[in-house]
């Protein structure tokens, strides 16, 4: 099956809520990784940006892929 990432910036409601929309293709069971964006936002480089949105892409419940990654990307 062919993975699909959304990706989406969004501000939570006045109860610290998250309201999102799925698309019908994502199926019936998402993951979902929640990073705050502090000051992050701006600090990140261009190739920062892209190795984070592609480890939230390519990683699945795998501890030996996870473990992998985690030598490439910092928090």
């Amino acid at each position: 099956m062919k993975q699909i990432v959304l990706r989406q910036i969004a501000r939570l409601d006045e109860h610290h809520r998250l309201h999102m929309d799925v698309p019908a293709e994502f199926g019936d069971q998402v993951e979902v990784i929640i990073r705050s964006l502090g000051d992050r936002r701006e600090s990140l480089t261009e190739d920062e940006s892209f190795n984070l949105a592609a480890f939230a892409a390519v990683t699945e419940a795998d501890e030996q892929e996870d473990a992998l990654w985690g030598k490439y990307v910092r928090d």
